[in-house]
């Protein structure tokens, strides 16, 4: 109903706001053919408008979906564990385990605000008989906001068993689709299974969400593309009456006309023109970036006073800032794009954990917190999911808790779940927490803390920095990875995240097998530190900007490379035709004036160069890498590019024989 109202008003507005602007045009003399044009440019956005708004509130509805689906299985994980298996339909209501389940149950409704009722049932002769369930005081749309009233009885029934809650019972975490209505509400329910010692499905655990906000949120996002392809509407039929109104002379408006039909193709293709701005801002932020970071760093290898040193430090974070910012708005691009790339592989969870303390311990003790890894004896050690992504996401994390935090602690927690065991491991997910004592999160404040560029309010923004994109990256990125992330948090009392996800808990045959295939000869992190001199290296350098030309060459320089530069792609061709054996490696540029780097490159493999050939570019975007390597590159690196990169560069490609063969992405 909601939905077919918003769209009823579009196309009235938008049908109101053609007819306005045809009659002032009519009125200034405007031809029958300007006023055919404008009709159709009307239907073209209320057709786009509404095409977009369909699949904007399908996309919402699944996102909605997923993080609803997510609840039932953590809460009946916590059941299994607090013994939910011993109750049954004949146990007695003064019974110690029923009582304490009761008491979780309360809790956790006022912890998640959001969830209007949890309660466990079993199907019996196809009717759902309730086991653990608190009676508690709602209005009639489903919200909670009372205390109990009175417990329901072991056993009463809340209806026939329908296919979501028959699946619950064979052993399937399912969903309710659609919105129903029964004596206590209108309800979206989530259902899991609760397992016994066995393994067995003993019951089934039921989250009840208020069915209005769902429906809200569904309609809020249609209401934002509709919104905003009215705005388009209105600046169209805008831009037309005023150019009439004007006088424009009829050449004019044909170029009106023109600039309406590339107006309409740009709307279409908003999502290509996103794209290549992305790219170009990062193409012109990461160029001068390079020579801020590289210089900043030269400067602080010198003799410097206090002051001096203090100021250098605080341009290379602001600079590391600007960077991490652009970095983190490419990869929400990305993966709202569909783009980002997943890769599953066996890993030590454990190291990648350390690898994690190691790089936030000193920014989380500078603050005086304590940061705690809490591994229980079962936690899995080798697991199967994408390391690079779980790392990020926890990175994000960790990163967002030490930011709230003033004092007390963040603490990081490992466990598995899952009943599924096969010939590889045990299938089941994987769920790490992250804890800390910060100020927290209203109800209010942890419904949004998910949406992208949003923080719990703007004072947020103010005081703390940031743009609220961390969380939707975690999200978006857990979303991609088969599971979802869960917040817990009261104003006052810290927060806790829950990142959940499918995963196999690999077992020791599995391990050992994936360890042997890993390459034993990759360079450590930390090579580039004991590099040896670049005594006798020959570099050919083709750039274009005089900056990093001066940049890199200091570099290479004072490690003992000899290096000669070049302005473009062109001088690049012509001395290595002249000089084949005067060079042992070349640096190039992939954006320059006369002849490009992809095109030097080229010829240069087409002439029978076998060097070396290294693609030092701002391009950073998905597909630049390939595109380089393609082009004949034997290596990439996105710029800016640190001294420890260089020189590991150079000691990697030095000594390796020259067939041009192109380094493994």
């Amino acid at each position: 109903m909601i939905e077919n109202v918003q769209i009823a008003v579009f196309i009235v507005t938008a049908l109101g706001a053609t007819a306005i602007a045809w009659h002032t045009m009519k009125r200034r003399g405007s031809s029958t053919t300007t006023g055919f044009v404008l009709l159709l440019a009307t239907i073209a956005i209320i057709g786009s408008g509404l095409v977009l708004a369909v699949r904007s509130g399908e996309a919402v509805r699944e996102q909605l979906r997923a993080q609803i689906v997510g609840f039932a299985p953590t809460y009946a994980d916590e059941f299994e564990r607090r013994g939910a298996s011993s109750i049954d339909l004949h146990t007695p209501p003064d019974d110690p385990v029923f009582l304490e389940l009761i008491e979780t149950q309360i809790r956790w409704l006022r912890t998640n605000p959001a969830v209007s009722d949890i309660y466990t049932f079993r199907v019996v002769d196809g009717e759902c008989r309730l086991i653990v369930d608190s009676e508690t005081d709602y209005n009639r749309n489903g919200v909670y906001h009372g205390e109990r009233e009175a417990r329901t009885p072991i056993g009463e029934s809340f209806g026939k068993a329908e296919e979501p809650e028959q699946r619950a019972m064979n052993g399937e975490y399912t969903f309710t689709n659609e919105i129903y209505t029964d004596r206590w509400g209108t309800w979206v329910s989530a259902y899991a299974p609760i397992f016994d010692e066995d393994g067995n499905v003993h019951s089934v655990l039921g989250v009840d969400f208020p069915a209005h906000r769902w429906v809200s949120k569904i309609a809020t996002a249609q209401r934002t593309e509709l919104g905003i392809f009215l705005l388009i509407h209105f600046v169209i039929v805008g831009a037309a009456a005023g150019m009439r109104i004007r006088g424009e002379a009829l050449d004019r408006a044909r170029v009106v006309n023109h600039d309406l039909r590339e107006a309409m193709q740009r709307a279409e293709q908003a999502s290509t023109a996103k794209s290549e701005f992305l790219a170009n801002m990062s193409h012109e932020i990461r160029t001068p970036m390079n020579a801020i970071l590289g210089y900043t760093e030269i400067l602080l290898e010198s003799e410097a006073d206090a002051q001096t040193r203090n100021g250098l430090l605080i341009i290379r974070r602001n600079a590391s800032h600007l960077l991490a910012l652009i970095n983190d708005i490419l990869d929400l691009s990305r993966i709202e794009a569909g783009r980002q790339t997943f890769q599953p592989v066996c890993f030590d969870l454990r190291s990648l954990l350390d690898d994690i303390d190691q790089l936030m311990r000193v920014r989380i003790e500078e603050k005086g917190l304590e940061l705690r890894i809490d591994w229980p004896d079962d936690a899995p050690g080798f697991v199967v999911t994408d390391p690079d992504r779980v790392r990020q996401i926890l990175i994000n994390l960790v990163g967002n808790s030490a930011k709230f935090t003033h004092e007390g602690h963040i603490a990081i927690r490992v466990r598995f779940s899952g009943p599924v065991a096969d010939e590889e491991g045990r299938q089941g997910f994987l769920v790490i927490s992250v804890e800390d004592t910060g100020i927290g999160m209203t109800p209010d404040q942890l419904e949004r803390v998910f949406n992208p560029f949003e923080q719990a309010d703007n004072s947020t923004t103010r005081t703390y920095g940031g743009t609220g994109r961390g969380l939707a990256i975690c999200t978006r990125l857990a979303e991609r990875l088969g599971g979802t992330i869960m917040a817990q948090s009261a104003a006052g009392d810290g927060s806790t995240f829950h990142l959940r996800i499918p995963t196999l808990q690999a077992n020791e045959a599995i391990r050992d097998e994936r360890e042997d295939a890993q390459p034993h000869d990759a360079p450590s992190p930390t090579a580039a530190d004991h590099a040896a001199p670049l005594t006798g290296l020959r570099v050919l350098y083709a750039e274009d900007g005089p900056d990093n030309q001066r940049l890199l060459s200091h570099h290479l320089t004072k490690a003992g490379a000899t290096v000669e530069l070049v302005e473009n792609g062109q001088l690049a061709v012509e001395r290595i035709q002249a000089s084949p054996s005067a060079y042992d490696l070349i640096f190039m540029d992939m954006s320059m004036p006369v002849l490009d780097g992809y095109e030097a490159t080229a010829q240069l493999r087409a002439a029978g160069c076998t060097l070396p050939i290294i693609a030092l570019t701002a391009h950073a975007m998905d597909g630049d890498r390939e595109h380089c390597l393609n082009a004949g590159c034997s290596d990439y690196a996105p710029k800016p590019v640190n001294r420890a990169t260089l020189l590991e560069l150079c000691n990697t490609w030095r000594n390796r024989e020259h067939t041009g063969a192109r380094r493994a992405a």
